[in-house]
């Protein structure tokens, strides 16, 4: 069962994630790594970064990341901002990684996409179809013989679906 959380629970959320995002971005980004998202699980006390690269992340990168990026959050204080012990892991955002910034949905534009929306378009607040377009405003997913545009502002969520050639279906 999903874990329901007050808006001072959820607030407190977003802040550390932000601030974490703050705090390692920069680096990250000297080392040629992007932060692709930041997730603080309250009630697992689990700290987690997606990072990318554009030659891939290998587990050497997500260890040496992890211990480098505990030491700037220690040093920087927002180790102190997060309630209780936490665990911090560093992980490539996957096959199916999130996107959370109109680059990312721009280098994948004509992959299959899954989107949730913060309101309902057209009655509608889940797509799953290709990505034909993406500017710095929205996206255009097509889907069942039509197309739907998405401002970034409605979007709550975004992965990418991975397709397998050959597969049933041609999804995983």
């Amino acid at each position: 069962m999903k874990e329901v959380m007050g808006h001072e629970e959820d607030a407190k959320k977003t802040e550390i994630e932000t601030q974490v995002a703050a705090t390692v971005s920069a680096y990250l980004s000297t080392k040629g790594f992007d932060l692709v998202l930041v997730e603080f699980v309250p009630a697992s006390h689990l700290l987690r970064l997606y990072i990318d690269h554009e030659k891939g992340i290998s587990l050497d990168d997500c260890a040496q990341l992890s211990r480098t990026l505990s030491d700037i959050l220690d040093a920087e204080g927002v180790s102190d901002q997060i309630p209780g012990r936490y665990t911090m892991e560093v992980s490539s955002p996957g096959l199916d990684r999130p996107m959370t910034r109109p680059g990312h949905f721009q280098r994948f534009v004509g992959s299959r996409v899954r989107v949730s929306t913060l309101e309902p378009i057209d009655g509608q607040k889940k797509f799953v179809g290709d990505l034909a377009a993406a500017d710095a405003t929205q996206i255009e997913i097509r889907f069942d013989n039509r197309s739907q545009t998405i401002p970034y502002a409605q979007i709550d969520k975004a992965r990418l679906v991975p397709v397998w050639p050959g597969a049933r279906g041609g999804k995983l």
